[in-house]
């Protein structure tokens, strides 16, 4: 996400804002063919999760080997499916492109096709390190592959590339990434490798249930992602496709900080759920909860005052989306974003099918609306949408969700879940409000100040209401201890 946020003023300065537009858009198409995956990778890392905790290797890589089939299967049909509909589909009138000579777009669409086809058994292999409990060393390596990609796209875009070129490279990535993946995990332990001959039908088939979940899952999600950018490129043109990714890229900056703390506790979640710790599990879903929380309090009273201004300065004036437009999308991430970690136990122990319905729903009606609003609102129709279907749909089956799979009785969420977290935004609006209309000062002054005020009252507020006081004591015993073995070891 960082990446792409440090390369949009490259895009804009090296091609027109049109151009970029219509490279968002076949990048938006080619991903549903991730897809393809249909939740194989989720289902398999949370079996091998919950097998590995238990000390049973013959079903660890049973799991594994059925995974890894699968997702070779499901990769190399992906090459095929958009080698074919890159060589056949009319591109350029689906997505109304025109900046994009005809030959150059099906090249594009097939080479970021066949990018996003190889991450599915790319991801497979990284699931490995996050199953044994290494899910540090997994994320470094998505973080350094992440790295070099955004440092060879940075040296095309100022070599004056064009957009077949940069998408060939990174199609050719897709397979490094998956050779230096595999000789990591043959130096670590070659018994590590996934291994096709080790795959099962009746693991297969196992995975099969909450495979489909997490299919429907998945879809949902390409859908509320890459759904109103097609749609925004057929009614409105390679222009607001620009300014509607610009500025949701910016907003989704809280969407990836909150992945970054929620993704490191989905095999916590999975372990204590199989060895039935439900103190550890509450307390392990409250943490994550109340920070990413404070994260999505703080980022909305700082974007509200101080958005338009950040859009301006990061893209040199060239994309002007307007605060309003900032300030609904920015609501309609958080509150996708909370609603989700509501769910998260559930998605973490392969659970989700409710939650799964909720989120296809959710996606398909909010598409609806769009449509149906763009006459009346233009752009902002695409966040009042959004907003709409979630509130109606995805939010209460994330309720549902965190009252069977937290840990936390039911009866205790209002009081030590809800309530201090609605708090905690209500007072980021406010206090975002306040500042803008009676602090004068520079945007980034105001926009600061209104995002620090909001941290504070977050982390104090969720820190009283989501933890006991014996493990607001506990807390606070661990961390002098590791002070006090940090200050033994400079002595020493």
């Amino acid at each position: 996400m960082l990446s792409t946020v440090l390369l949009v003023p490259l895009y804009l300065n090296s091609w027109s804002v049109p151009l970029f537009g219509e490279w968002m858009a076949l990048y938006a198409l080619v991903l549903y063919l991730n897809n393809l995956d249909i939740g194989i990778g989720a289902a398999s890392l949370n079996a091998a999760t919950m097998a590995y905790s238990r000390g049973d290797w013959e079903d660890f890589k049973r799991v594994q080997g059925a995974g890894w089939a699968i997702s070779l299967a499901l990769g190399a049909m992906g090459c095929l499916v958009v080698g074919i509909g890159a060589a056949f589909a009319p591109l350029g009138s689906w997505l109304g492109l025109k900046s994009m000579l005809p030959g150059e777009s099906r090249l594009v669409a097939f080479a970021l096709g066949c990018s996003t086809a190889l991450a599915i058994p790319g991801r497979q292999l990284t699931n490995v390190f996050t199953a044994t409990g290494e899910y540090a060393r997994a994320v470094w390596l998505q973080n350094l592959f992440a790295i070099c990609n955004a440092l060879a796209t940075a040296a095309l875009l100022l070599a004056g590339a064009r957009p077949g070129l940069l998408a060939l490279v990174l199609a050719g990535a897709g397979f490094v990434y998956i050779g230096v993946t595999m000789g990591l995990l043959r130096r670590k332990d070659p018994r590590l490798l996934p291994s096709v001959r080790l795959a099962r039908w009746a693991t297969a088939r196992q995975l099969g249930s909450p495979t489909s979940d997490f299919a429907v899952s998945l879809l949902a999600t390409s859908l509320a992602l890459h759904g109103p950018v097609l749609l925004i490129s057929r009614l409105l043109g390679g222009g607001a496709v620009a300014v509607f990714t610009t500025t949701r890229t910016l907003a989704n900056l809280i969407k990836a900080l909150c992945g970054l703390v929620r993704w490191p506790v989905r095999p916590e979640l999975a372990a204590f759920t199989a060895l039935r710790a439900r103190e550890k599990l509450s307390s392990v879903f409250r943490l994550f909860i109340g920070v990413e929380a404070t994260i999505s309090a703080t980022f909305l009273a700082g974007l509200w005052v101080a958005g338009e201004w950040i859009v301006r300065q990061w893209t040199s004036g060239r994309i002007a989306p307007g605060a309003t437009f900032i300030r609904l999308m920015t609501l309609a991430v958080i509150l996708d974003a909370f609603v989700t970690g509501l769910a998260w136990g559930s998605v973490a122990t392969n659970r989700l099918r409710i939650f799964a319905i909720a989120q296809i729903s959710t996606a398909v009606i909010s598409l609806v609306l769009m449509a149906w609003w763009f006459g009346r609102y233009g752009l902002l129709g695409v966040p009042l949408a959004v907003i709409a279907a979630t509130v109606l749909v995805m939010g209460p089956a994330g309720l549902r969700e965190v009252a069977v799979s937290s840990g936390i009785p039911p009866s205790e969420l209002p009081r030590c879940l809800l309530a201090p977290a609605s708090f905690v935004f209500l007072s980021a609006f406010l206090s975002a409000e306040a500042v803008r209309r009676f602090c004068p000062g520079p945007p980034w002054v105001t926009g600061g100040l209104a995002a620090a005020i909001s941290f504070v009252v977050a982390g104090a507020v969720l820190t009283k209401f989501l933890f006991t006081r014996e493990e607001r004591r506990q807390g606070l015993a661990e961390l002098v201890r590791r002070c006090e073995a940090k200050a033994a070891q400079a002595e020493v």
